[in-house]
Parts: C-alpha cells; structure tokens; sequence
C-alpha cells in the first residue's frame, strides 16, 4: 500500500500510525530529516484509489494534499519539493 512504501522512505518515526491523518500529520513535519529538497514520485498513481469506495473523490483529495504539501515545503519551509503523480495508460485492445 502507499502508506507501506511511504512511511519507511520518509523515515516516519515507529508512532506512524498506517493511517490518512497520520500521513498528513508526518509529511508535514519531517522534523527527524535533513534534507534541502524533497522529490516525491508515484508511479501507477490511479491504482492508490482502485479499491476506495468513491475513488474519483479519494484521488482528488490526494492530488490537493499533495499540491498543499509541496505549497508547504516550498513558500513556508523554504525547500525545493517535486512531486510527480504518474498514471497507466492501457492501450485499448
């Protein structure tokens, strides 16, 4: 899951707890990092909301907290920060 592969890339302290508020709790600290720039990739973006009960409203939540965080970090903390959300493109048969 994405919390799985997050948490442990941004070193989230052993409090993290696996959950939506605590994401947003941790990604806007990072107090226990030092870092002058932040880069934050997401392949298959689409399939984090694949099994949401509104996935079109579970992804736009995500893509503004996203673009708060990176508002965050660059205007308010003063650190480069890129995001970038990619998604599957399947050919149609």
């Amino acid at each position: 899951s994405f919390l799985a592969e997050y948490s442990p890339a941004f070193q989230f302290p052993s409090y993290f707890g696996m959950n939506w508020n605590a994401w947003y709790e941790c990604a806007w600290d990072l107090d226990w990092l030092k870092f002058d720039s932040i880069a934050i990739v997401i392949d298959d973006f689409d399939l984090l909301f694949s099994r949401e009960f509104n996935p079109k409203k579970a992804k736009t939540l995500f893509e503004k907290d996203m673009l708060d965080l990176q508002k965050y970090w660059q205007e308010e903390q003063g650190v480069l920060c890129n995001i970038c959300l990619f998604q599957h493109v399947y050919a149609e048969d």
